[in-house]
């Protein structure tokens, strides 16, 4: 509901027309509109675990509300996870926490992590400045290196470098 940019009281509207009365929606209106002031007041952090259906159709089959976002609170988070689906991911796919980093090796020792390229493509401009980031150049030369999967990691890193050096970003951090 949170991609069409719903408001609270439209998405509680949506939610009972699709799964029917008041009853069969599990909140009331009042609860919809107060949800974002409930989840700041808490400090809880959303954890949604979204798949890829037949259709190519993002799919939200689990959710967690996490008081942390500590490595043990994911530990415990990931464990419960793999007990309740039963096997491992083969890839999933995160933002840049450190947490969740270290810990997806330790839980899901078979899957494959990757970072969201969204967050990715996000964070470059607060990283190399708006000019550079705004440049047709520039743009071309960087979706060429991180929107493919057919770069080896090596071709991957001499690629960076190359940019680095192209673009002066020697001393950029």
């Amino acid at each position: 509901m949170s991609k069409p940019n719903l408001g609270h009281v439209k998405v509680f509207n949506v939610m009972k027309t699709c799964f029917g009365g008041f009853e069969d929606v599990g909140a009331s209106k009042v609860e919809f509109k107060n949800y974002k002031r409930k989840i700041n007041l808490y400090s809880m952090v959303f954890v949604p675990f979204t798949s890829i259906d037949n259709h190519h159709c993002n799919v939200t089959f689990a959710a967690a509300l996490l008081a942390s976002e500590t490595a043990d609170t994911y530990i415990w988070l990931l464990r419960v996870f793999l007990k309740a689906i039963g096997s491992q991911p083969k890839v999933v796919v995160t933002d840049q926490d450190p947490a969740m980093k270290k810990v997806i090796s330790v839980v899901f020792v078979d899957t494959r992590h990757r970072l969201c390229m969204w967050h990715v493509m996000h964070k470059l401009s607060l990283k190399v400045g708006v000019r550079l980031c705004n440049s047709t150049n520039f743009k071309e030369r960087i979706c060429y290196i991180v929107w493919t999967d057919i770069i080896t990691p090596e071709e991957f890193e001499s690629e960076r470098e190359a940019v680095i050096a192209e673009f002066n970003l020697e001393d950029n951090d």
